[in-house]
């Protein structure tokens, strides 16, 4: 909380003393939902219905190069919860011909819907049932400018992607860059990235239009160290245990394709060499026990998916849809939701998530049946 603190002034002063602060503008949002969940059978997780309650007040304020923030946030399932949260708080400048930031920023260099695996810092979850940007790390970058990309170097912090016995993993450091190049039709890079607990993450991407209305874009990301569950078991028991592991491999391929009656369509595969092997889920599932449930705490939970969004979209309505499929145990997930936007600055969405699978595949076990949601959200 100390660092949060003086990120916070630091940042505070320097829009305080720069001449641009008259100019400054203030942004607040507020956003609620409201989470039905019917509990299903399973082996692993406490099988309850459940409801939670979420409300959020996001304020943000930009001056001179400045941006800073915050969201308070409250959660009540069980009990409440409430939360403070500085989500970014960093400086803008320019130097000769680089561009820099310092402070704690969103760095997103990703491609991709469903997955984006060159979203190195602070990944947003594309698929969760509410979509938020999430916080920041804090970074030290600079940008230079071509004529046909750019440039960019930066030493940050890496947030903690992985839940090891519910708690989350310690924070690393570390430094890198990422080269950006845009040909006659394809936009490309390459992102070279050393961290002193993960090590090397190198990868790149590449989107290309095919035709007025469709693109085609991939993305692959080679990473040296990277922590996952490990089946363990032995004479007469059996449990989860994280470890370190070597050499992982994550890569996607989509297509983006655009009617003229506003409908959205994106079709993905992706692959994460993190997840779980099937052979282990198949242990894990025929062993059955709470023990074993922390073989859920992975960012995917298969290595291999397939996924179908369909979006519309017209001055007033903005119905979507998604499936997700595991085509090695055949379960899934369909997401239907529809939101109205005709009031400015208001929008209000319905939805619902179902999870399909027998007993024996993975979301079949994952103690929710079905999911349903309200949201809102209120520009003030």
């Amino acid at each position: 909380m100390y660092i949060y603190q003086r990120c916070f002034f630091l940042i505070l002063t320097l829009s305080l003393l720069n001449p641009a602060f008259a100019g400054a503008q203030l942004n607040t949002t507020l956003r609620a939902q409201q989470q039905y969940s019917q509990a299903d059978h399973s082996q692993f997780f406490k099988t309850i219905d459940a409801h939670l309650s979420f409300a959020a007040l996001d304020v943000d304020y930009e001056a001179g190069g400045v941006r800073v923030a915050t969201t308070f946030s409250m959660t009540k399932q069980q009990r409440t919860e409430t939360k403070f949260t500085i989500s970014e708080a960093y400086y803008d400048f320019s130097l000769a011909q680089w561009f820099g930031s310092v402070g704690k920023k969103k760095v997103d260099w990703g491609v991709g819907y469903g997955f984006r695996p060159l979203d190195l810092f602070s990944p947003t979850k594309s698929l969760a049932l509410y979509t938020a940007v999430p916080p920041g790390s804090y970074v030290v970058a600079g940008d230079y400018f071509t004529q046909r990309g750019n440039v960019s170097l930066l030493c940050n912090e890496s947030k903690r992607l992985y839940l090891d016995k519910g708690r989350a993993t310690t924070s690393s450091l570390g430094c890198g860059g990422r080269y950006y190049h845009y040909f006659d039709n394809v936009e490309s890079q390459f992102i070279a990235h050393f961290d002193r607990r993960m090590g090397w993450r190198v990868g790149g991407s590449a989107v290309t239009v095919l035709r007025e209305a469709t693109a085609l874009y991939g993305s692959l990301l080679w990473q040296s160290r990277y922590q996952s569950p490990t089946f363990k078991r032995g004479l007469n028991n059996a449990w989860t245990q994280t470890t370190w592991h070597e050499n992982s491999l994550q890569a996607l391929i989509g297509v983006n394709h655009s009617m003229m009656a506003g409908v959205n369509i994106i079709a993905e595969y992706w692959f994460d060499g993190r997840a779980p092997k099937q052979h282990q889920w198949r242990q894990v599932l025929e062993m059955g026990s709470a023990s074993l449930r922390g073989h859920y705490a992975t960012q995917n939970l298969f290595q291999h998916n397939l996924m179908l969004h369909v979006r519309g979209h017209d001055k007033s309505w903005q119905p979507s849809f998604t499936a997700v499929l595991n085509p090695q145990d055949s379960s899934m997930f369909i997401d239907g939701k529809l939101c109205y936007s005709q009031i400015q600055g208001r929008q209000f969405c319905a939805g619902a998530r179902r999870y399909l699978g027998s007993a024996l595949s993975i979301y079949g076990q994952l103690g929710q049946q079905q999911v349903a949601y309200l949201s809102l959200e209120i520009k003030l």
